[in-house]
């Protein structure tokens, strides 16, 4: 996977856009979809969902940033009685166990706003990014919110969060098993299986991904002397992109 992390635009990895595309996914679709499931309520409590799978995955993000350097946690913008109460508000909402996690998410929502409010006031935040100059992917006040605390902001961290989604390295490690935790690869996983509407039932129709769906199956017989798994994602990758180049030939 690559090291570097751009800092001033969103810079779709080819790993990334050949699982998204290749499975019928637009990835300005895919990327509002998870800033649309990040809720900050989800912070303060473990549950099975997309919404817990987001936040975990912003976290790895984090961790990443952190470890180039330049971005570290600044909660001084917490540092209010304002804001310390309404985050003690979601504590307490997160842990209540007499509510669904939907009832949690939807009466976090006002103290969220009052919170945005609050801390906005002090440090101004972009309400969207740009994929392109004619496709916005807007962000939501809860990650807003985090990005400022966090001091993460929403370029850099996408950019993060798109480098762990790649079909070479979930095959490698699947074929050899080397599982790891990777929750933004859970999330993916979960849009290709159908959640949220994203994928195109045309494009799986087409004969392009049915050829590349089936040279995908012959991987783990191909290439079983590639014992080691970086050796085993390369040469995984190389043939996706292949494989990826001649289904849009087809399209």
């Amino acid at each position: 996977m690559e090291n570097r992390i751009n800092k001033e635009v969103l810079e779709v990895p080819i790993d990334f856009r050949i699982a998204c595309e290749g499975f019928g996914i637009q990835v300005a679709d895919f990327l509002q979809l998870i800033i649309d499931h990040f809720a900050l309520v989800n912070l303060f409590a473990e549950e099975d969902s997309e919404y817990n799978l987001v936040v975990r995955g912003f976290a790895e993000a984090e961790n990443v940033l952190e470890k180039i350097g330049g971005y570290k946690t600044d909660y001084l913008h917490t540092d209010t009685d304002q804001s310390f109460s309404l985050f003690k508000q979601l504590f307490k909402l997160a842990m209540n166990r007499n509510y669904s996690w939907n009832t949690k998410r939807n009466r976090a929502k006002k103290t969220v706003d009052k919170l945005f409010l609050a801390m906005n006031a002090k440090v101004k935040t972009r309400p969207a990014v740009y994929l392109d100059e004619d496709t916005p992917i807007r962000l939501n006040r809860d990650f807003r919110i985090w990005s400022m605390i966090h001091n993460c902001p929403a370029i850099p961290v996408l950019n993060a969060m798109m480098q762990k989604v790649s079909l070479a390295d979930l095959y490698a490690r699947n074929h050899l098993n080397g599982h790891e935790y990777n929750p933004i690869l859970g999330m993916y996983l979960r849009v290709q299986a159908g959640y949220g509407d994203l994928v195109d039932a045309e494009h799986l129709n087409g004969l392009g991904f049915k050829d590349f769906l089936c040279d995908l199956q012959e991987f783990k017989m191909r290439y079983f002397l590639f014992y080691r798994l970086s050796d085993r994602i390369e040469v995984y990758r190389d043939r996706f992109i292949e494989n990826y180049k001649e289904m849009n030939k087809t399209i």
